[in-house]
């Protein structure tokens, strides 16, 4: 960059933390700030800022596992610090915010540590560790979820929503980018950005089985590296990763996983949704995140151990994955589950967390 960013975004991890951030930096344009990621080295986050022209900072990473704590991981983390504190240091920028996950974590800290104003965004009901710890040293907090607030008491929170790229393809222009048929019904699985195994093994013999002889195609990203682990067919695509635009432009609906970002995203472009949570989920936020989905008649939760018995059983009745299938295949009831995902969209949700940053710039000169 010709100037140092006048904004530096801490994020990182996966592309649910990730694209927000990017969302936020398209929405500070118009107002003349440029914004720069900083996150961990040889991340997902480096190659998402290459493609979309940020400047990016990288910082060594450690996730610290609860259960199994890594001395090394913890090391990398510390480490990351002095790294975070010395590009804070060096590039001054006038406010950091940042995003969750652990490779935001130095970020925030070095902006703490060098007296650089923070603004934080929550995505999750359950706010956490880096909201957690830096509730009260930030000067804003952008809430996805009102109920986050129970736990952030004496913090300056203000509901944002979640922010998503607000850009659209033609239904056309979507599947001519993907390589996929322009007259068959689509599909999109996604175990978010960097896959799942779990759906990678348990969801093809599901879908070969209710979806034989009908004018339907999948697209399936697998994750990063797992190509291998599905089998592809004329009419069951799999690429290693997905450009979210393009794919939710592009489907009728889509079976993922319940993270708030793939929620928002799909709600965004009217994209009914069965959800498969993920079981290993920090305080389970996922299920409760599939359940908000149901309750607005958006989609289907599928809990994962169900999905394993139905892919065990194919002889049995149609399980909760082949009901909620079939339901969505019906062009009338497609339409109202659409409908319900558009009225739950959090359009306007970049601006309104831009608004927060402008006004804690505005406080801080």
């Amino acid at each position: 960059m010709s100037n140092p960013p006048q904004i530096l975004l801490a994020t990182g991890g996966t592309a649910g933390h990730i694209f927000p951030a990017v969302a936020l930096a398209r929405a500070l344009e118009p107002h003349g700030l440029q914004s720069a990621i900083i996150g961990g080295l040889g991340g997902m986050e480096e190659g998402i800022a290459a493609r979309e022209n940020l400047g990016f900072y990288g910082v060594r990473t450690g996730k610290i596992d609860r259960y199994r704590p890594d001395p090394r991981a913890l090391f990398r983390a510390v480490a990351g610090f002095g790294d975070a504190a010395s590009i804070v240091g060096n590039l001054r920028p006038k406010v950091v915010v940042g995003f969750g996950g652990f490779a935001s974590f130095p970020g925030v800290a070095g902006a703490w540590l060098r007296g650089v104003p923070i603004v934080l965004h929550e995505g999750n009901a359950r706010p956490g560790l880096v909201t957690k710890v830096f509730a009260k040293k930030a000067k804003m907090i952008g809430l996805v979820d009102e109920a986050a607030k129970l736990e952030l008491v004496g913090a300056r929170t203000k509901l944002v929503g979640m922010p998503v790229r607000e850009q659209r393809l033609t239904r056309p222009e979507a599947l001519e980018k993907l390589g996929l048929e322009p007259n068959k019904q689509t599909i999109l699985i996604m175990g978010g950005s960097q896959g799942s195994v779990r759906l990678n093994r348990l969801l093809p013999p599901i879908l070969e089985r209710v979806l034989v002889g009908k004018n339907v195609q999948v697209l399936h990203q697998t994750g990063r590296g797992r190509l291998n682990e599905v089998k592809t067919s004329s009419w069951y695509h799999t690429t290693e990763f997905v450009d979210a635009i393009a794919a939710f432009s592009a489907v009728d609906f889509a079976i993922t996983r319940a993270g708030f970002s793939t929620i928002a995203d799909a709600a965004f472009h009217g994209v009914p949704l069965l959800l498969v949570p993920l079981p290993s989920a920090s305080e389970d936020h996922q299920t409760k995140n599939a359940q908000g989905v149901e309750a607005r008649g958006a989609g289907f939760l599928i809990l994962e151990s169900e999905l394993e018995r139905e892919s065990l059983s194919p002889s049995h009745s149609p399980g909760l994955l082949e009901k909620g299938i079939l339901t969505c295949l019906e062009a009338s009831k497609l339409e109202e589950l659409r409908r319900n995902a558009f009225a739950a969209s959090s359009a306007g949700a970049a601006q309104r967390l831009a608004s927060l940053v402008l006004e804690v710039l505005r406080e801080s000169t």
